[in-house]
């Protein structure tokens, strides 16, 4: 059961929660309370994360990438050991959305790579699109490894035309291509069918092609 604070601190620093979802968050109230009184701060995002709350997950993230700019072991000796805990506590159970923004959060804070395989299941598995584009923009930070291949290849084959989009440019860039694939006329058309109504089994042979051409540089992982 979720903490009735929550809700309501969630309301009083980031806004109303249809603004937050259509124009996305602005953490810059969040880190202003940090910097007065991390703890309380701190308190309330556990509530968040009790609540498997997408939005307290990425809270720690950006309080870990705010202890230091440098890198991930820089940031990790510089967070509250505190937020790593939260992190860790949480990343068992989640799933779907929350999954990914714990091991964003995660990474951000140990670089660990094997967080990008928990984000890849999460792709594959997640029945809501919306969490499915956010994992396959998430793995672009991180080396690719089969499952992680696999799981783009995967998104590139979606019925839905922005997974597929979003799969392919992060494939793109992971083999030091361009992440903005519609820079790219034939891959752009291979995953924009079709133009309109049901896809057809040609269609899903046009997105097979971009899978399987965008995964050809990993053939040896």
């Amino acid at each position: 059961m979720t903490d009735p604070a929550w809700p309501d601190y969630r309301r009083e620093v980031f806004g109303d929660p249809y603004e937050v979802w259509h124009t996305g968050a602005d953490f810059g109230v969040l880190m202003e309370r940090y910097r007065a009184g991390g703890d309380a701060v701190l308190d309330m995002l556990e509530l968040g994360m009790a609540a498997n709350d997408e939005l307290a997950a990425r809270g720690l993230e950006v309080i870990a990438r705010s202890a230091s700019p440098g890198s991930a072991e820089a940031r990790r000796s510089a967070t509250p050991v505190r937020v790593e805990r939260m992190l860790r506590a949480a990343s068992s159970s989640a799933r779907g959305g929350f999954l990914v923004r714990v091991a964003e959060a995660l990474f951000a804070l140990t670089g660990d790579p094997a967080l990008g395989d928990a984000i890849a299941s999460a792709l594959v598995q997640t029945p809501w699109t919306l969490q499915r584009m956010d994992a396959a923009i998430a793995l672009v930070a991180f080396e690719p490894t089969r499952r992680i291949v696999d799981a783009l290849a995967t998104g590139v084959r979606a019925d839905e035309y922005l997974l597929r989009y979003h799969s392919a440019g992060s494939l793109s860039h992971l083999a030091g291509g361009p992440r903005d694939v519609s820079t790219v006329p034939e891959l752009a058309e291979l995953i924009a069918a079709p133009r309109s109504g049901r896809p057809r089994r040609s269609d899903r042979k046009r997105w097979a092609a971009a899978a399987d051409r965008l995964a050809a540089p990993f053939a040896g992982l």
